[in-house]
C-alpha cells in the first residue's frame, strides 16, 4: 500500500529580516540583513565577537494575544519566538488544531540556558526568591510542551536535539510519526534560537568556529575568504499534514516532503569528514527515497556556514551527487547562522523559491570556492520544482530532505 504523501500546507518565520514569511522573503531578495555590532557591556570586554544578525527588534509587533498574561510576564524572547511562528504557520494552514491528535516537535539548543542564567543571576545579586516557574525551561522538551499546550495539541510531543541538524531532524520524526500513526492527524514542527546573545557567541568562539570580522560582510558562505560563521536569531514553524487531508480541505500546499537522508559520520566531532562521506550519502539517501534523479533536482539550499573546511567539503559532495553545475546558495549570509531554527528557516526560504519561481543570491560572495557548481552571486529567476535542503551538524548529523512541488 502506497503511503500517503506528507506535505507542509503552513509557514512561520522570524529571523532578522522580518516576522512573517512574506517580510523575510522581500527582504532577502531585495539582498538585506547584516549582522550588527552587540552591546555586550563594559563587564563583557572578553567577548571578542561583537557581530550577530538579531531579530529581537521584533519582539514588540509579535502577536501573543494569546497567552496569558503570567506566561507573557515570564518567558524568555525565544518563547515568545517560538509561539510566534507556531501561531503564523497554523493561521496559514487554515487548519483547526484545537484539542486535535495533533503532534508537536520542537527544537532548540539554547532554551534551558535561560534557566541557568537566570537561577546565576538571582545568586549573584542576593535574590531571596526564585520565580519556579522560570525554573522549568531547564527541561529540554519545555518549548515542545509550551507550544502543544499553548495550542491545546493532545497528541505526541518531542523534543529533538542533533545540534544544528536539530531542526530537520524534527522534521524528520514528525514525517516518520505521521508515516507510522494514523491516529496521529497533523504535526506543528518548529525551532528557536536566539543566538546572538553573548553566550552563544563566547562558546563558539571558544572553538574557533566564529568570525571575528567587525564588517557587514563577515558572513559570506562559500567565498574564498570566509573564516568563520555568524550567529543570528531566528525561529521557524510549519504545519505537516497528509497529503489527502490536506486536498480534502481545499488546503494551499507549498510542498512534499519527498525524501529524507540522514547519515552520521564518526571521523570528528566538529568537523566534516574530508572526503565528504557524510555530506555525500544523506543526499544519495534522499534522492533514494523520494525516487528522483539527480539530473530532476533544480537548486541545492545548501547548510554552507562560511566555515573553510565546511563549505569547501559540502559543494564538492554537491558536484559529486549531481555531477553537474547545478544552481546552490546558502541563505546564512543573510541571516546568519540561526542553530537549531536553520534548517527550518533555510526550508521555508527553499519553499518561497518555489512558490515565487525566483532563487536568492549567496550574498557576500565574490569569489566562489568551487566553480564545478553555480554557486548563485545574485538572484536566479528560473522554475523550482524540486530542491535539496542539507543541515549539518557538529558530532557528524548530515540530514538532506528533498522537497518536491
Amino acid at each position: 500500500m502506497l503511503k500517503d504523501p506528507i506535505v507542509i500546507t503552513g509557514i512561520g518565520m522570524l529571523d532578522t529580516n522580518g516576522y512573517t514569511p512574506d517580510m523575510c522573503w522581500q527582504n532577502i531578495i531585495s539582498g538585506n540583513g547584516n549582522p550588527t555590532v552587540q552591546d555586550d557591556g563594559e563587564k563583557y570586554t572578553n567577548v571578542r565577537v561583537k557581530r550577530a544578525y538579531t531579530a529581537s527588534q521584533y519582539i514588540p509587533d509579535l502577536d501573543l494575544s494569546g497567552l496569558h498574561p503570567r506566561v507573557l510576564r515570564t518567558i524568555p524572547n525565544t518563547m515568545a519566538a517560538a509561539y510566534h511562528v507556531a501561531n503564523t504557520a497554523i493561521k496559514d494552514s487554515g487548519l483547526d488544531v484545537k484539542n486535535k491528535n495533533g503532534a508537536c516537535i520542537y527544537t532548540s539548543i539554547g532554551d534551558s540556558r535561560e534557566s541557568y542564567r537566570y537561577v546565576s543571576y538571582a545568586l549573584d545579586s542576593g535574590v531571596p526568591n526564585l520565580n519556579p516557574f522560570k525554573q522549568l525551561w531547564a527541561t529540554s522538551n519545555w518549548m515542545a510542551g509550551f507550544v502543544a499546550s499553548e495550542f491545546e495539541l493532545t497528541g505526541p510531543n518531542f523534543h529533538t536535539g542533533a545540534a544544528c541538524a536539530s531542526g530537520l531532524s524534527a522534521m524528520y520524526v514528525a514525517k516518520c510519526l505521521l508515516d507510522a500513526d494514523p491516529t496521529v492527524e497533523f504535526a506543528i514542527v518548529g525551532g528557536a534560537d536566539m543566538a546572538s546573545d553573548r553566550s552563544f557567541r563566547y562558546f563558539f568562539n571558544l572553538i574557533q568556529a566564529l568570525s571575528i570580522e567587525d564588517t557587514d560582510n563577515c558572513s559570506r558562505p562559500f567565498d574564498a575568504t570566509r573564516n568563520g560563521f555568524v550567529v543570528g536569531d531566528g525561529a521557524c514553524s510549519f504545519v505537516l499534514e497528509r497529503k489527502s487531508s490536506a486536498l480534502a480541505r481545499g488546503a494551499t500546499i507549498y510542498a512534499e516532503l519527498a525524501g529524507f537522508g540522514n547519515f552520521k559520520e564518526n571521523e570528528d566531532s566538529t568537523s566534516p569528514n574530508k572526503d565528504g562521506l557524510g555530506s555525500k550519502t544523506a543526499m544519495l539517501q534522499a534522492l533514494a527515497q523520494a525516487g528522483i534523479k539527480p539530473d530532476e533536482v533544480d537548486y541545492v539550499n545548501a547548510h554552507a556556514t562560511s566555515t573553510p573546511a565546511g563549505d569547501d567539503v559540502e559543494a564538492n559532495s554537491v558536484y559529486y551527487v549531481f555531477n553537474r553545475k547545478i544552481p546552490i546558495s546558502s541563505n546564512k549570509g543573510n541571516i546568519g547562522h540561526t542553530f537549531a531554527a536553520s534548517g527550518l528557516l533555510e526550508t521555508a526560504y527553499s519553499l518561497l523559491s518555489m512558490k515565487y519561481g525566483i532563487v536568492p543570491a549567496n550574498k557576500n560572495c565574490l569569489e566562489p570556492c568551487n566553480t564545478d557548481v553555480d554557486i548563485l552571486l545574485a538572484n536566479k529567476v528560473m522554475p523550482v520544482n524540486i530542491v535539496m535542503k542539507n543541515s549539518f551538524a557538529f558530532n557528524g548529523r548530515c540530514i538532506s530532505l528533498l522537497l518536491k512541488k
